[in-house]
C-alpha cells in the first residue's frame, strides 16, 4: 500500500522533533500529497500546546508555508482530548 498523506504529525510546538517546515519538507521527500500539523492539546501533560495564541501562530505559519510549497496540501488541526462527559475538548 502506498500512502499519499499524513494527517497526524506533531512539531516542536508540542512533542515532535521537527519544526512545521521540517515536517512539510519530510512529507515532500516521501512523495506525500498532504500533511496535517496536529500538535497536542493543553491537557496532554508536558507536551500540549497551552495557549490559544500558540495555535494561532501555528496556523499563521502553515498559511505562510502553503504559499511556498505549492506541491503539497498543508493542513492545520489539533490532537484534542475529550475532557468531560458532555464531550467538551481541551482546545480553546
Amino acid at each position: 500500500m502506498e500512502f499519499f498523506a499524513d494527517y497526524h504529525t506533531h512539531t516542536t510546538y508540542s512533542d515532535g522533533r521537527g519544526s512545521v517546515r521540517e515536517n512539510v519538507e519530510a512529507a515532500l521527500a516521501r512523495g506525500l500529497e498532504a500533511i496535517g500539523i496536529t500538535d497536542h492539546g493543553p491537557k496532554n501533560i508536558g507536551a500540549g500546546v497551552a495557549k490559544a495564541e500558540t495555535y494561532l501562530a501555528i496556523k499563521n505559519e502553515v498559511r505562510a508555508l502553503a504559499g511556498e510549497y505549492e506541491k503539497i496540501n498543508i493542513l492545520v488541526g489539533a490532537e484534542a482530548d475529550i475532557t468531560g462527559v458532555d464531550g467538551s475538548i481541551d482546545i480553546p
